[in-house]
């Protein structure tokens, strides 16, 4: 019996430093960006980016979960508010800290997140105008804890395979929103010309 029980704790333990070194081989940390070109003045990208409330509309996330519990804490546009979100297992329960807003040069955040696991993470969000072009860097760093090192060395993955699609998915959102604000804006321009342009020539007549 005590045989069994030796070989059994051995085995354990042989599984245990096995898991370890698995983990060790995956990265301690993580900075994955991705960009985007988007065919607006810098005016209407950082509309989207001016507050938390106006940031939660085109993220990735937020699609996971429509019915998603959000509340926002502090004056919301300035560094120190925070969005808490609860909602599905996809999403789960965490906040979203404003640290620092560059107005049309850089937005910084930070994510807690609280379920299904703890971690935190950094975001930033850069960019630039050219010609009527804004283009827009939007990065996350952070560090892995031991089940996420497990869990990518078991599945041969890492932070760049498993969060690159939603950054990319939340770009084109952001574009999307953009683009649609830009377009707006240029069709009641183009509204009120029209109007002037029949109110001189009723004036006119």
């Amino acid at each position: 019996m005590k045989k069994v029980i030796y070989v059994i704790s051995l085995l354990l333990l042989m599984f245990i430093i096995g898991l370890a070194v698995m983990a060790s081989t995956a990265e301690k940390e993580y900075h994955i960006a991705r960009e985007i070109d988007i065919h607006a003045a810098s005016g209407f990208v950082f509309s989207c980016l001016a507050s938390l409330e106006q940031m939660h509309k085109w993220s990735p996330w937020a699609e996971l979960d429509p019915d998603m519990e959000v509340n926002i804490l502090g004056n919301d546009g300035y560094p120190g508010a925070i969005l808490e979100w609860s909602g599905n297992d996809k999403v789960g329960k965490g906040e979203l800290k404003l640290v620092q807003k560059l107005p049309f040069q850089r937005v910084e955040t930070h994510y807690t997140f609280f379920e299904p696991y703890k971690s935190e993470m950094d975001s930033y969000i850069e960019m630039g105008t050219s010609y009527g072009t804004t283009h827009v860097i939007w990065g996350i760093t952070g560090k892995n804890n031991f089940i996420t090192r497990l869990y990518m060395a078991f599945t041969n993955k890492d932070m760049n395979k498993l969060m690159g699609k939603d950054l990319e998915r939340g770009l084109e959102n952001l574009k999307t929103m953009a683009q649609e604000r830009l377009y707006k804006a240029e069709n009641e321009r183009l509204v009120r010309e029209q109007q002037k342009l029949d109110a001189a020539q009723s004036t006119a007549e």
